[in-house]
Parts: C-alpha cells; structure tokens; sequence
C-alpha cells in the first residue's frame, strides 16, 4: 500500500476522521536506515527499562505512548498551524517512524535510573535529564526533515507519564 496511507497527518486525522494515522505512523518508517536506527535505539534503550518494569508493563507502555505521541503529535500542529503561526504547514506535515515512542521511552528511564549521565552517540556525556533535549536538537541538525513535533511529542508524554500522569491502562 502506499505510504502516505499511514502517515501521520493532522489535517487528515482532523478533519478528514482518519484516526488510525495515530497509531499506523508509529510502525511505517520512511526507509531501511530509519528502521535500523529505531530499532537499534529500541533495543538499546528497551531492554533496561523491560527488565525494571516487566514485560508486560512494558509493552502497554509501548502502545499507550504510540496513543499519546500521536495524539500529542496532532494537537501541537493544530496549535502551530491554527493558533500561533496562522501557517498550515504544521497542519499538512507527513511524518512516520517509532523516534517519538523512543523518546517516551527514553524519558521514562531516566526517571527510573539512579544514572547521573547519558551517551550522545558515545561523543559527550550529558546529564541524565537533559539527554533527550540535547538527543532533539542533535538529530535536528544531524538529519534533514526529521520530525521535530514527533520527537518532542514523546519529550512531552513521556514526562507526563514519568511523573504519574497519562501511566495508561
């Protein structure tokens, strides 16, 4: 099928009730590297916080951030596109990929763990808990096109669920 059947795209989910685009972005990726890299990042990240939580915990972690990144994913571009910029931009912007889920992820294992830092790539060491804020910008000016909504979308919902709110089913 085509791509731009699953994407996310807020002026789709919206006013064209295609809401299935909330889930359906999380799991098309836009190539084979930009599937390696999030798996490899899932892998790496995954294991110690399934090993913390459980597996079961983890995986409806997994599914309730697919929700709440989407979601978080569309009203954000709502806002930029309706309220703040008065630009649809926002609003058309098609994107796909797990990186938002990863952040989540990633939020709510550093809230889990006693590490006081965290690896950029293995470059530099960051505070644990500014690592996803510098993760966001370095992929920005690292990787062109990449969604910045979705990756701060998990930012967002992942310290939400991180501080007891959103901690789903």
């Amino acid at each position: 099928p085509p791509m731009n059947e699953f994407t996310l795209n807020a002026l789709l989910v919206i006013y064209g009730r295609q809401y299935w685009r909330i889930v359906t972005c999380a799991y098309f990726h836009g190539g084979f590297m930009h599937i390696l890299f999030n798996m490899t990042s899932l892998s790496s990240l995954g294991g110690s916080l399934e090993r913390c939580v459980g597996t079961v915990v983890f995986a409806f972690t997994i599914l309730w951030q697919t929700l709440l990144c989407g979601c978080f994913n569309v009203a954000a571009a709502w806002f930029l596109s309706m309220v703040l910029l008065d630009d649809l931009s926002y609003l058309k912007q098609q994107s796909v990929g797990f990186s938002g889920v990863i952040f989540a992820l990633a939020v709510v294992d550093i809230h889990r763990s006693e590490a006081p830092t965290r690896s950029v790539f293995g470059f530099v060491e960051v505070p644990a808990k500014w690592y996803p804020w510098v993760l966001l910008l370095v992929l920005q000016v690292l990787i062109p096109n990449v969604s910045f909504l979705g990756h701060l979308s998990g930012i967002v919902t992942g310290t939400l669920q991180a501080y007891g709110g959103g901690d789903g089913p």
